[in-house]
């Protein structure tokens, strides 16, 4: 969204948008709302990585709301608070997507000590994100596969127990074969050919 994810110069998103499916800070969470409600108005995906979680999820749904144009899907959220902001979000009409990791529907702070961002919840957001897939709130899973160079003890090797994770899912029915295919298939797919399509 901007120039070297400084977070203060907007990127070219006119020129850009013709070649690019979305918009995004990547690790970093863009605070500058006028930047990003300016990109808003471009009628563009948003990718929003957001920190603090749920103060900034607020945030942006608010300025998504108040620019009434664009796509906004929230990245690998983790909190219990923010899948009830984005259920009541959709109730109203807002185009939100958004995702969670495999390790956040898992592995709780309570008992793992794992550095990631962002980091672990507890028992409470694992119910709450696993019920949100199920009913249908969260529309995909992601791998957050990040193959760089990352201090010892940090992140998780995701990318080889992603499909035996997600399918642990239907094993323990929190969700079925059918929901899990638009999860980590369908869904993400039309969300990319939304954007492409608009290019045609």
């Amino acid at each position: 969204m901007t120039i070297g994810r400084n977070g203060k110069t907007p990127a070219d998103v006119d020129k850009l948008k013709k070649i690019v499916i979305g918009f995004s800070n990547d690790g970093n969470c863009l605070d500058d709302l006028d930047i990003l409600k300016y990109i808003f108005k471009k009628d563009v995906l948003v990718l929003a990585h957001l920190e603090p979680e749920v103060k900034m999820l607020e945030k942006y749904i608010s300025v998504y709301s108040e620019a009434g144009a664009g796509h906004l899907h929230i990245q690998h959220i983790s909190k219990k608070e923010s899948v009830k902001i984005i259920s009541k979000a959709k109730k109203n009409g807002l185009k939100i997507t958004c995702e969670v990791t495999p390790h956040h529907l898992y592995y709780s702070n309570e008992f793992e000590n794992h550095q990631v961002n962002p980091p672990l919840g507890n028992i409470g957001d694992i119910s709450a994100l696993r019920k949100g897939l199920s009913d249908g709130i969260i529309d995909c899973i992601a791998s957050d596969y990040a193959p760089i160079p990352r201090p010892k003890n940090t992140g998780f090797a995701s990318f080889s127990s992603f499909i035996p994770l997600c399918y642990g899912l239907v094993l323990d029915k929190t969700i079925n074969k059918k929901q899990l295919k638009y999860l980590i298939s369908i869904n993400p797919m039309k969300i990319i050919n939304s954007r492409l399509e608009s290019k045609l």
